[in-house]
This record gives structure tokens, C-alpha cells and sequence, in this order.
């Protein structure tokens, strides 16, 4: 699956900063209000899906997404 989605010209795996409207919430409730499917967070260089745990976002932590690659919006 992850291989597939990898090489898919139509969706994307990214890895975004964490922004200051996600900053103190549960990782599932940034689930619920992004659109794109959030896999997970990397917090302190550690990745984790979130499952058996609801992390904190903290300043700093990036969120690894699935989306659409149009709906991509490229870092600078």
C-alpha cells in the first residue's frame, strides 16, 4: 500500500511543520479538522501513528500527510 501510494502520480506522502493552529492539540483532533489523511507525527526525530497513544502537538513536530497532489502545496 505505501508503495503504491509512493509512486501514485496522483497522491502524495509529505511531511509538514506543524503550525501554530496545531500546536497544544491531540493529534486526533488534527485528524478530524485537516482534510488529507494524517499518518502520523514526528516528534523529536520519532515517528508515531498515534495509535494506543494521542500525542500533543508541540512546537517543532512535523505531521506526515496523504493527499491529493493537486491539493499539494510545495515547501519553500
Amino acid at each position: 500500500m505505501v508503495a503504491q501510494l509512493v509512486e501514485s502520480g496522483r497522491d502524495i506522502l509529505a511531511e509538514i511543520d506543524a503550525d501554530p493552529a496545531t500546536v497544544g492539540k491531540l493529534l486526533s483532533a488534527v485528524r478530524e479538522e485537516r482534510s488529507g489523511l494524517v499518518l502520523g507525527l514526528v516528534h523529536a526525530g520519532q515517528f508515531t501513528l498515534g495509535i494506543g497513544n494521542d500525542p500533543v502537538i508541540a512546537a517543532g513536530d512535523r505531521l506526515l500527510i496523504a493527499e491529493e497532489a493537486s491539493r499539494h502545496k510545495p515547501r519553500r
